[in-house]
């Protein structure tokens, strides 16, 4: 039964408890450092060094799951600039390949298409990207086939795809819409949620399905375009 006495927090006063506590961690986490790097500094001694170095590391892991968090949490703001698709497919593919790296099989592909003006933030579709690529690679079902991701224009739209190949249909009907229903370390079941948030404020349009023909889960993102008359 659910407890009657549990507090309805509203969310707002959430996030501005959550921004406060993230603000006080990591105050204490930046003090902790410097005081970690002063005994560095003066040590002589190679293990004390050594064990120094591994705690500055953890702090520094610290400050960035608070990061992590509140970039999740926090309400999206736009900032849109115009590109072209083939500008925001290689901004994508640029972002994704230097965060990933090579230890994520990816193949890209731009397919082409009319040429069209699109008003989108581009950091915030390389952060839905890459949240999808990472989800993707953590949760792959085939290590014998890469992540495909393609994108082209398509009369006066920008799609991009990302293709993950799956072993059966996965049940997407409810990602995105609870957060905080995971308590895998660093995620809280914030990814998808903050993927739709983000896709909306950009003014993309966000579609998931599985393609049996494919024994693939197809993730695209659509962005409306006006065509260019000078490519018209």
């Amino acid at each position: 039964m659910p407890d009657t006495n549990a507090p309805g927090l509203p969310w707002p006063a959430f996030l501005r408890v959550l921004r406060r506590l993230s603000h006080n961690l990591r105050n204490h986490v930046n003090s902790a450092e410097l005081e970690a790097a002063f005994a560095q500094e003066i040590t002589d001694d190679p293990e004390v060094r050594a064990s120094l170095t591994r705690l500055r590391r953890s702090l520094g892991k610290i400050t960035d799951e608070c990061e992590h968090l509140l970039t999740r949490t926090a309400d999206p703001v736009a900032e849109r600039i115009e590109l072209s698709g083939d500008e925001l497919f290689q901004a994508v593919r640029q972002d994704g390949e230097r965060r990933l790296g090579s230890e994520v099989p990816v193949t890209w592909e731009w397919l082409g298409g009319d040429a069209v003006s699109i008003s989108v933030d581009p950091a915030l579709m390389c952060r839905i990207a890459r949240e999808l690529l990472d989800n993707a690679a953590r949760y792959r079902s085939s290590t014998d086939h890469p992540i495909r991701v393609r994108a082209g224009t398509k009369k006066t739209a920008f799609e991009l795809e990302i293709i993950e190949r799956k072993s059966g249909a996965p049940e997407t009907g409810t990602w995105g819409l609870r957060p905080f229903t995971s308590t895998e370390p660093g995620r809280y079941g914030l990814g998808t949620w903050a993927v739709g948030r983000w896709a909306s404020a950009t003014g993309a349009k966000l579609d998931r399905w599985y393609d049996e023909g494919r024994s693939a889960l197809v993730t695209r993102l659509t962005l409306s375009a006006r065509m260019d008359p000078a490519g018209s």
